[in-house]
């Protein structure tokens, strides 16, 4: 009986660890969102303090700026954003990953921008920016 009560208590009682990741859509979003005013406001350089360390590596500063500017300056300004789809995913048994797709329309395209985010040191950080 011992044994059936721990074997219930572990299935069903969140550990500190598991508790501790915050799943919360809303958090994801909004740390998206956040992030992305960054690139609308042509902030490259807080965008890029903000960025998971895995995104600073890949593209130094200057390279990030030119990439983000490359992408999005033919497009307009921003006219309006809206989340249509997002996910979670245990990438290794520390990491989890949000993926968050949103419909954007600029002032010459309707665009879909796509952010992933890790979780690191229980904070939501941009690792990877996509623009279609």
């Amino acid at each position: 009986m011992k044994r059936l009560l721990s074997l219930l208590f572990a299935l069903f009682v969140p550990t500190a660890a598991s508790a501790a990741v915050p799943r919360d859509p809303a958090v994801v979003f909004n740390t998206a969102k956040a992030w992305l005013v960054l690139l609308d406001h042509s902030d490259y350089q807080s965008s890029w303090k903000q960025a998971d360390a895995s995104l600073q590596a890949r593209l130094p500063l200057d390279q990030w700026r030119t990439t983000v500017e490359t992408m999005r300056r033919p497009r307009g300004a921003l006219i309006m954003r809206e989340v249509t789809a997002y996910n979670f995913k245990t990438v290794t048994p520390d990491t989890t990953a949000a993926t968050v797709q949103f419909r954007s329309q600029f002032e010459r395209s309707l665009s879909k921008e796509v952010v992933t985010l890790l979780l690191q040191d229980e904070r939501w950080r941009p690792s990877e920016y996509s623009l279609r």
